[in-house]
């Protein structure tokens, strides 16, 4: 008797090499720009109907600025600035984003957790 093809098992979701999302947002007001973050990687999604996909892997980033003036500061939105080691794109902004202090914690956090996943280190330059 012939046994069915074996199925897939549910990923770990402690397992390192599964990509996880760890924020979605869209800028204000915005109904065709959508932001992911994700564990390895910065996804910037454009389009309503077509749609253009543009990824930017976190271990490429060089440093990361958070900027708000004092209307964005009263909406509670903002834009973040991340420097990168793409000489396509050296600079990426993530533009008005609600709660931006939250938002760019969480981008540190996993540019850090990549960083050492990868063994990729820090080097200060004196």
């Amino acid at each position: 008797e012939a046994q069915p093809p074996s199925q897939p098992t549910d990923m770990d979701p402690d397992d390192e090499t599964v990509e996880k999302v760890l924020w979605e947002g869209r800028p204000y007001l915005s109904l065709v720009e959508k932001y992911a973050v994700t564990s390895d990687r910065i996804k910037i999604i454009y389009g309503m109907v077509s749609r253009d996909v543009e990824n930017y892997e976190l271990i490429r980033i060089q440093d990361i600025d958070m900027k708000q003036n004092v209307t964005e500061r009263v909406m509670g939105i903002g834009d973040i600035m991340i420097q990168g080691a793409d000489k396509t794109q050296d600079v990426l902004v993530i533009r008005n984003v609600k709660d931006p202090e939250t938002v760019y914690e969480i981008i540190r956090q996993a540019w850090l957790a990549a960083r050492k996943r990868y063994g990729l280190q820090f080097r200060e330059y004196m």
